[in-house]
């Protein structure tokens, strides 16, 4: 080869080192971390998993023990059971594929609580049933404010005692903690009222006087009485003999289902017996 020949052969080498040399830069490598919330996860609650990556063009999730899988940049999933799980993210790009791993502990999961009650719209004295709906939990703590209501059962019954709105709380405990529901209950009063008319003109010691109930609302109870005592009766509409003159107080008192009553008191004056002639006033 002539010194020509050599000179053009270095020349091209040199070129085609130059061209090599000015060829396109590598694809940057991928990173990869991730976070999670909540911090406190717990088994059959939504856990979400946040990827930081860069120069990625696909991800996958795992975990060990098995049942995550996502190809999402930020999924969700809930472990069914508490434990601790290995979840590992790869991470994939032009550049190639790197992984992070984190150990996620899952505690147990927390209670679940809720409770409903019937009759909806309860009257003092009524029987009100609560019925709970509870999950994770092995004991139960019904209460109430104002105080009254006190039970461990799951569905426990409880008549108020009086016209109000009562705060009822159910607190479920179990291995992942407590929680507690409250709901306001409504108790109602009794809407039974007593009046009566006195259907004898004239009343008179020695005869009969009736006496007429003009009660309303679910009255299934009635109670007749005087003061001075003697007339005393259980029927919605009663009478009576009283054995000499006088002004009496007389009461009726109305009772519901749930035994809450309503009274009313009426002054009647009864006169001597008819034919009687008053004593002669002293002159």
């Amino acid at each position: 080869m002539t010194g020509f020949a050599l000179r053009r052969f270095g020349l091209l080498l040199l070129a085609t080192s130059w061209l090599a040399a000015c060829g396109p830069d590598p694809a940057p490598a991928p990173t990869a971390s991730f976070t999670f919330t909540p911090d406190d996860p717990r088994a059959q609650e939504p856990i979400t998993f946040t990827a930081n990556v860069e120069n990625v063009n696909t991800v996958q999730w795992a975990s060990n023990p098995a049942g995550f899988s996502s190809t999402e940049r930020n999924p969700t999933h809930t472990f069914t059971q508490p434990g601790t799980y290995q979840v590992t993210l790869t991470a994939t790009g032009d550049g190639g594929s790197v992984t992070a791993s984190r150990n996620i502990t899952v505690g147990e999961p927390r209670p679940v609580v809720d409770f409903t009650f019937a009759p909806a719209a309860p009257v003092s004295r009524q029987t009100v049933t609560f019925t709970s709906t509870v999950q994770n939990a092995t004991s139960l703590q019904w209460s109430s404010q104002p105080a009254g209501l006190t039970s461990t059962a799951a569905n426990p019954t409880f008549a108020f005692p009086a016209a109000g709105t009562y705060q009822v709380s159910l607190q479920a405990t179990g291995p992942g903690g407590s929680r507690t529901v409250t709901k306001p209950v409504v108790i109602a009063a009794t809407n039974v009222a007593a009046n009566f008319t006195v259907a004898t003109q004239d009343p008179r010691a020695g005869e009969p006087i009736s006496f007429t109930s003009q009660s309303t609302g679910p009255v299934r109870g009635f109670q007749w009485s005087s003061d001075p005592a003697g007339f005393n009766a259980t029927t919605q509409n009663a009478s009576y003999v009283f054995p000499r003159a006088g002004t009496f107080s007389i009461t009726l008192t109305v009772s519901d289902e749930f035994g809450n009553t309503a009274a009313f008191t009426r002054q009647v004056t009864v006169g001597p017996p008819r034919g009687l002639t008053p004593p002669p006033s002293e002159g």
